[in-house]
């Protein structure tokens, strides 16, 4: 029956309220109680190299805040293209498990108990993540559409930057992405002219 629950609630609309948290944090959103906003409740199966090791989870989480990272100008998560990533984030804390993504992989542990999980299991447990429960992705790809065109829309100021290069087309973009995903970006704050035209366009 938690299965079928679980199935049933995964194709519910998640709502992606416009709010301070959602335009600071994105997909990483909570609410005052610090209760995650869009949290993924399916969970893919631990890989053997974690034995029953509890920081499977954190290890997906911190892999799709990394990837999304390395693309900074997309919202939508791309798991598409090579089993790859390029740079080096770490998570960690009293009560957490440590975790690092880099080049090889995802490992969660300290010093000699590291155990590494590499990337192609890891994109294979995102995609799956996403496909079992459509909606909890489409909502945090667009909080992510919403962070960034907030951020994006202020960052530049009011100009001029050169004759070559306006920040228009990178706002369009993201509006564009946020309108497929259900979302409304005339609703955000409009922070400049350039913003207003790339949300308008």
């Amino acid at each position: 029956m938690g299965q079928l629950n679980l199935l049933a609630e995964a194709a519910e609309p998640v709502e992606v309220p416009i709010t301070p948290a959602v335009l600071r944090s994105g997909a990483r959103a909570a609410d005052d109680a610090g209760r995650p906003l869009f949290a993924h409740r399916h969970l893919p199966a631990t890989p053997p190299a974690l034995g029953e090791d509890l920081g499977w989870e954190a290890a997906l989480d911190l892999a799709e805040r990394a990837l999304r990272g390395e693309v900074p100008t997309r919202a939508v998560l791309g798991l598409e293209g090579p089993c790859r990533y390029g740079g080096y984030m770490g998570t960690g804390g009293p009560g957490r498990p440590s975790v690092t993504a880099s080049g090889p992989g995802v490992e969660v542990g300290l010093l000699e108990e590291r155990r590494l999980v590499r990337w192609p299991r890891v994109f294979a447990a995102l995609r799956e993540r996403r496909e079992v429960e459509p909606e909890v992705a489409r909502a945090r790809d667009l909080a992510e559409a919403y962070r960034l065109l907030d951020y994006y829309g202020r960052v530049y100021g009011p100009g001029p930057w050169g004759k070559d290069w306006t920040p228009v087309p990178l706002i369009r973009g993201l509006a564009s992405e946020a309108r497929a995903l259900g979302g409304d970006p005339a609703r955000l704050p409009q922070h400049t002219d350039y913003m207003r035209e790339g949300v308008r366009s």
